[in-house]
């Protein structure tokens, strides 16, 4: 497990091994989803290149936003 970000708005934890994947939070929401295979894939080279630029806080969340759609799971923090 590797925290990958964190702002007060999202979450996001990348798991590894043949199940690995990421899980996306919407922090404020209690929702996310968990992304795996080539989803995962396109998802991770995406995030690569946001971070590539060494964006804010705010562009990294805007990137975020685009899969609010997919976070309905409401999320369990323990």
């Amino acid at each position: 497990m590797n925290l990958v970000y964190v702002s007060p708005q999202y979450q996001v934890v990348e798991y590894a091994g043949e199940r690995g994947g990421f899980e996306l939070i919407n922090r404020q929401l209690g929702v996310g989803t968990y992304l795996r295979g080539e989803m995962a894939d396109k998802f991770r080279r995406s995030l690569s290149d946001v971070f590539q630029e060494e964006p804010t806080e705010e562009l990294v969340d805007e990137f975020l936003g685009n899969f609010d759609e997919l976070m309905r799971q409401p999320a369990v923090f323990h």
